[in-house]
Formats: structure tokens, C-alpha cells, sequence
């Protein structure tokens, strides 16, 4: 299987970006800021420009709404893990880290 992906946005309300898989199911990823599991998002969502760039039907982009109730969060340790799988989409330095 080959991945390719990006984390395009961290914080502070939602985390955002994308992962293609050539295998062509949707991918699970769990969220991780720092070392607080925040929750989990399927790469999932249409985006015209990856369709374009060739990953696949374009369906491979992900949100994920950071909950209320967490405060605090150092959004430059932001980390996606695959579900089940010892593989990590971390920021690069084309991410926008946000802050409070």
C-alpha cells in the first residue's frame, strides 16, 4: 500500500488535511494533540484539487472539529495515527499551526 498525504491545518477549532491511499478505501485516522487521543476521522471528504493532483476520485481529504470542552492544546504536537497501524501523518513546514 502507498500513502501520501498532508496535514494542512492545526487548531484551534478544527484540524485539517488529507490522506490517499492507493489501496482506495477510506482511511481511519485517530487524533492525537500531544499525548491526548481527541478522537477519530475517516479521510473521506471530496476535494476538487486532489482529484485534480490524481489521488484517486479526490475523496481523500478529512476536518476533524476540535471538542469545546478541551483547552490547552499545543497544536504543533499534533499528530494523525492510521487506525490500527504504527504510521503517522505529522505536521510539516507547510502546515498552519494556529493557536488560542
Amino acid at each position: 500500500m502507498i500513502l501520501s498525504g498532508h496535514l494542512d491545518l492545526c487548531g484551534p477549532t478544527l484540524i485539517e488535511g488529507w490522506l490517499y491511499s492507493d489501496a482506495g478505501s477510506p482511511i481511519t485516522l485517530q487524533v492525537f494533540v500531544g499525548d491526548e487521543l481527541l478522537g477519530e476521522v475517516v479521510a473521506d471528504r471530496y476535494r476538487d484539487d486532489l482529484e485534480g493532483a490524481g489521488y484517486g476520485d479526490g475523496r481523500c481529504g478529512f476536518s476533524f472539529q476540535i471538542p469545546e470542552h478541551v483547552e490547552g492544546l499545543v497544536f504543533d504536537e499534533t499528530r494523525l495515527r492510521l487506525l490500527d497501524a504504527p504510521v503517522y501523518l505529522m505536521p510539516s513546514d507547510t502546515t498552519v499551526i494556529a493557536s488560542y
